[in-house]
Parts: structure tokens; sequence; C-alpha cells
């Protein structure tokens, strides 16, 4: 078994009163984080605790600015009961090793879409501050993790 993590919007996981607790049931506001492309959703393999700081900073340092990073981990046990195919691809974050892990669920169906919903909200839903992932940001690039030449020059001016 693996685990894979997704990056998300925590308050579209939680679960609000009016949802039925007895039964595996996901808001619909969380399928904005399971938008696919050509039937495809991207996630990344994790095999520690170290693995998620990396990921998380590495997603952070795509973006126009520093803020929080939302994400979920999942087991991918039940992958193979609801026919979910997954492979390995090349990432587009500014870090090599980050990029080796990453993954994509690909031909998806809607039914699989949301079976993967319901695994995801199984898992551990979780997040990263800002204050956490600017001082992770600011020691990859100190050891060479992230390519700075890759990054937006609008996250860099807010490491100094």
């Amino acid at each position: 078994m693996s685990q894979y993590l997704r990056s998300i919007r925590q308050s579209r996981w939680s679960r609000p009163q009016w949802l039925d607790s007895s039964r595996n049931e996901v808001q619909a506001d969380a399928l904005k984080d399971l938008t696919t492309r050509e039937n495809q959703i991207s996630v990344y393999r994790v095999g520690s605790e170290r693995d998620i700081d990396r990921i998380t900073i590495a997603l952070a340092a795509t973006r126009d600015n520093l803020q929080n990073v939302d994400y979920a981990v999942f087991d991918d046990a039940e992958f193979q009961d609801i026919g979910i195919r997954i492979k390995q691809s090349s990432g587009a974050t500014p870090d090599s090793r980050v990029n080796r892990l990453h993954h994509d669920i690909s031909n998806l169906t809607v039914r699989q879409v949301c079976a993967l919903a319901a695994i995801i909200a199984n898992g551990k839903i979780d997040r990263r501050p800002r204050s956490k992932i600017r001082i992770g940001m600011q020691r990859a690039i100190e050891r060479g993790d992230l390519d700075r030449e890759v990054m937006k020059e609008s996250i860099l001016s807010r490491l100094s």
C-alpha cells in the first residue's frame, strides 16, 4: 500500500452538521479540488513526513504568493477495487526530487472521482501554515532543493 498527497482547500473537506456522518459522504464543494485535466488528477507519492514537508514547500513555490498549503494524504488500498489507475509522470515544481514523486491518476470516470473523494475524505486533511512554508522555502533554497530560476519573482521577493 502506498500513500499519496493532493493539494486541496481544507474548508471543502470539513463535515458540516447537515452532512450525514453515518454515511461515507463528502460535501459537493470538495469536487472543486478534484478538477481533472484530460481525465487525470495530479498527486504525489509520500513515503514519510519529510516527503510531506518537501512536497508542500515545492507546491507553495509554484504559487504567486506565500500562503498556507492545505493538503490531504490518503492510501491507495481501495484504488484497485474501484478501477483507479495510477502512473508516474514528471511534476512541474522547482524541486527536481519532488517532481520524481509526481503521479497521475488517469482514465478517470465521474464514478471514480466521487469514490476518490470518499477515499481522500477518510485520509489525513492538514495544513502547513504560511510561516512554516516561508521558513521551509528559505531553507530549501539554501540547500539547493528549490531552483530559484523556476520560481516566480513574487514569491522570491517575499522571502528576503
